[in-house]
């Protein structure tokens, strides 16, 4: 018994031949290669590289961003001696 989608009337039997079933076509279809593999998650690194690159802040961004947080810092430094002093 073949069957193209999930039956209409469910019964354990059912289930065990549509499972069968579909474990003969995974384990049919399952023999990718080490080497499509391999290719498959190096063109995965070679697009996050590249999405990583336009992605990645200016210079301009990362000095403003040192200098707010520096300034911060600053702050708390002297807003830590003010409080200490009293």
């Amino acid at each position: 018994m073949c069957f193209s989608e999930f039956p209409e009337r469910i019964t354990p039997g059912n289930i065990q031949i549509f499972l069968s079933h579909k474990e003969g076509i995974f384990m049919q279809n399952s023999g990718m290669g080490m080497g499509i593999f391999l290719t498959g998650a190096m063109a995965g690194m070679v697009a996050g590289a590249a999405l990583g690159a336009t992605m990645a802040p200016s210079s301009r961004q990362i000095k403003r961003t040192v200098n707010k947080a520096a300034k911060k810092v600053n702050q708390a430094v002297d807003n830590l001696a003010n409080a200490i002093e009293m």
